[in-house]
């Protein structure tokens, strides 16, 4: 959750706000047209399109370049990074939704009952659950789940969107993946074998 926090308040910057877009227009009407280089003739807008410039105008305009020209444009490969990033919150919807699924079709049982037993191959086995707990697993782990993967499904769609720079798109798609593993990563390095539901080796 903190991940998200993060990455929505401080990484989802429009790049190219309208303020920064009137400034290159400006640049270009008086700067970029009326300055002229002697020894070729050319406008300053000319050398910027042909690339031979060194400034922070011809960064910008490669980096536009790129992700319009390329092979693969930049405008596929986010709608792909995009469309993935969807399916792979999908697949974390629908075990959310088996989770759920699972909790909801337990046979309900007393408080004072048994809610497990342990078989003779050391697996352990859930035999129901009582009520209170069931309400209260269904508040506390599917609800939270559900709209942490909605939130991540617009940030990380609108965070990729945004991403203007090709190899930074794939950079951003392997960060989402980092933060959608983060739970799992924290689960295997601070809980035991035995709430992971694995048996412990003897």
């Amino acid at each position: 959750m903190s991940m998200l926090l993060v990455v929505e308040f401080a990484m989802l910057d429009n790049p190219w706000t309208s303020d920064q877009v009137g400034e290159m227009l400006k640049w270009r009407v008086n700067s970029g047209h009326k300055q002229f280089f002697p020894d070729s003739g050319e406008t300053l807008s000319q050398r910027l399109c042909s690339r031979k410039l060194w400034n922070f105008q011809q960064e910008v305009y490669n980096e536009v370049y790129d992700y319009l020209s390329k092979p693969v444009p930049g405008v596929v490969l986010s709608f792909l990074a995009v469309a993935l990033w969807m399916l792979t919150i999908m697949m974390e919807y629908r075990s959310c939704v088996e989770q759920a699924l699972g909790v909801w079709h337990l046979p309900s049982m007393k408080t004072e009952d048994e809610f497990e037993e342990v078989t003779d191959d050391g697996e352990i086995v859930v035999r129901g659950i009582s009520p209170c707990l069931r309400v209260v697993a269904i508040v506390t782990l599917i609800i939270p789940r559900l709209f942490i993967m909605s939130s991540l499904a617009v940030v990380g769609s609108i965070y990729v969107a945004q991403t203007a720079s090709l190899a930074d798109i794939v950079l951003n798609c392997l960060a989402l993946a980092f933060v959608l593993d983060v739970d799992e990563l924290v689960a295997q390095v601070l809980l035991t074998e035995k709430p992971l539901g694995k048996n412990p080796k003897p």
